[in-house]
């Protein structure tokens, strides 16, 4: 989190500061009326513009891109009735992924994650959720149309998304962020089984950097999608009016998603932990190869050095002297060499 965008201690509760990633981009508003019988799209990127806007159908959605803006945070707030302490956590992008129930609404936070063009790294941004009756409201950090096959699926006028209410749209913005993390663990895994093949076949000290990056990704991907289980038990067990009981079977369905998510990157972090201490012992391997060919060497010339110290080739007079030196020379370098392949050294 940037320091420029970390909130100040003492503040009240509800006030509405920011805390991540400065951007400067205007923040866009878009809203969707929709209903069996119709649908209407209208984006603003002016927030008194928005204000303006009423709504002539059953369902509404509105989906703000960018929480940077406190001042157009407000302005939703009032205007639906949010309770400050939701503003307040909407621009917190630091957030757990929790849920929180009100009279009135449900509030859900989790993290949407997305494949980075960087090998073995992801990037991530929160969304928040905000359901009332008849009304859905989401919030993302960034300007991606992360949602845009819900929207496109919306617009269908045949099909489930459009005929069912605001509690269903909630469910499938969740169920897309979800199936979402099965892709990125699907490239982990890719990525994991490459880097254990490559250490296998030629471990090098370079992959050690890859595997700790690597490890770092499936830290950070546990440590927001294991609360997420909690969060999608608490959706379908609590009995609430602003979820049908359609919708209740779906949400079910979800959890046992987030489960099977949550036990894959244990899976991958077993793996990893894994892969370290193979990586340890193909180098240790490889460290004994070195001192292995070393006391080889050492083994064959310390005797020779002996031989050459004490044989005084200048002071005999016998012409066979150096003959015979080098030929005891190479019989004790064969004998040598002859027990070392016995031993499998060489």
């Amino acid at each position: 989190m940037d320091s420029e965008g970390s909130k100040t201690p003492g503040l009240p509760p509800g006030t509405v500061v920011h805390t991540g990633k400065a951007r400067e981009e205007p923040v866009r508003i878009v809203s969707i009326c929709y209903d069996a019988d119709g649908y209407d799209a209208t984006e603003y990127r002016d927030v008194t513009e928005f204000l303006a806007e009423t709504c002539t159908r059953k369902h509404r959605w509105v989906h703000v891109y960018g929480v940077h803006d406190v001042n157009a945070l407000e302005v939703v707030g009032r205007k639906f009735q949010i309770h400050p302490l939701v503003i307040e956590d909407i621009a917190n992008t630091t957030q757990r992924p929790k849920v929180d129930m009100f009279s009135d609404g449900a509030y859900v936070v989790l993290r949407s994650f997305q494949c980075s063009d960087i090998a073995s790294t992801v990037e991530s941004e929160q969304v928040s959720i905000m359901l009332k009756r008849n009304l859905l409201l989401s919030f993302q950090e960034s300007d991606e149309p992360i949602f845009l096959p819900v929207t496109e699926r919306l617009s269908n006028p045949n099909g489930r998304l459009r005929n069912s209410g605001s509690d269903y749209l909630a469910y499938a913005l969740m169920d897309m962020i979800v199936d979402e993390y099965f892709r990125v663990l699907e490239r982990l895994s890719e990525t994991l089984q490459e880097l254990e093949d490559e250490l296998i076949h030629n471990p090098s000290y370079e992959m050690l950097t890859d595997i700790y990056r690597l490890k770092r990704t499936y830290i950070t991907l546990r440590r927001h999608i294991w609360p997420l289980q909690e969060v999608a038990f608490r959706i379908h067990r609590d009995q609430t009016t602003l979820i049908d009981a359609d919708t209740q079977l779906y949400l079910r369905d979800l959890h046992d998603h987030v489960t099977r998510v949550a036990d894959y990157i244990e899976t991958g972090r077993d793996s990893i932990t894994s892969m370290v201490d193979i990586y340890l012992s193909s180098m240790s391997n490889k460290m004994n190869e070195v001192m292995r060919m070393l006391t080889v060497v050492s083994a064959i010339f310390i005797p020779l050095t002996l031989m050459a110290s004490i044989w005084p080739l200048p002071q005999i007079d016998w012409p066979l002297s150096y003959p015979v030196f080098m030929t005891i020379s190479a019989t004790l370098t064969l004998a040598l060499l002859a027990h070392f392949r016995r031993m499998e050294w060489v």
